[in-house]
């Protein structure tokens, strides 16, 4: 029989929750003008060069780590705690190859088809963050099997968005939906055991990717603010980039402590 504990049941009540949050909001359309940039300065005949350029912060890193963890580290159990963990941190920095990669080919031509190309990457790169942290902290007991459904029901969300948005019903309550789990992510780490040293590089990455999401939405303010210099967005990408690199340096340094859970 498995035992619940209290935090446990704020885990499994957080998406009913927003669940029935969305659903009786009802429809959250897409603002309008959501794909105008504030820089749209143009070098080298890139469009939109510094939001372009910008997503390499998060290939490098991704790929680094990627090639790192896969060549040289595999899986150890004294900086892993399972393999499903291994697996899931693997998802991330591929995932985070695939964002940059994503992002740069929207941002030559920012619309709403090619945001798609985005949004998936992004959302996958969170979410497979999330899981990892999740059997971290909470439990190892699930492994692969919950990994599969985390990837289809995040590419699910997002195509449904996509096929709103082609039937000129815009609808962005799956995308709120999907990527409102990482929400989850600091009660976790407050609530849950540490089965590793070195958590100061997750919390910094985690302020990074905060510090990412402010960068999106003031991406106007921020352009003006730096006296046109770089913008919110670009920031958002470098900030974001610097946060999966942090992510890896957790993993490199970090060593086992307790593996309870």
């Amino acid at each position: 029989m498995i035992r619940l504990r209290k935090t446990d049941y704020l885990l499994i009540s957080f998406p009913i929750i927003l669940l029935l949050i969305l659903f009786f909001i009802g429809q959250i359309p897409q603002p309008h003008g959501y794909n105008n940039f504030a820089d749209k300065r143009e070098f080298f005949n890139i469009p939109f060069f510094l939001n372009v350029i910008s997503n390499l912060t998060f290939i490098i890193p991704g790929a680094y780590w990627f090639y790192y963890f896969n060549k040289y580290k595999k899986f150890t159990y004294e900086k892993f705690a399972s393999k499903a963990e291994f697996s899931a941190y693997s998802f991330f920095f591929i995932f985070l190859v695939f964002t940059g990669i994503g992002s740069a080919y929207y941002h030559t031509h920012p619309n709403n088809q090619s945001l798609y190309f985005d949004r998936l990457p992004e959302t996958l790169t969170l979410m497979a963050l999330t899981y990892a942290i999740y059997l971290e902290r909470v439990s190892y007991k699930l492994g692969d099997k919950l990994i599969v459904v985390v990837i289809l029901a995040t590419i699910t969300c997002v195509a449904w968005w996509e096929l709103s948005e082609a039937h000129n019903s815009s609808d962005l309550r799956p995308i709120i939906f999907i990527q409102a789990f990482p929400i989850l992510v600091p009660i976790m780490l407050w609530f849950y055991p540490n089965k590793f040293n070195e958590t100061s590089y997750l919390i910094l990455s985690l302020i990074l990717f905060v510090f990412a999401r402010i960068g999106e939405v003031y991406d106007k303010e921020i352009f003006a603010l730096t006296d046109h210099f770089i913008s919110g967005h670009s920031l958002k990408h470098i900030f974001g980039g610097i946060a999966g690199a942090f992510i890896g340096f957790y993993l490199n340094k970090r060593e086992l402590i307790n593996r309870l859970g």
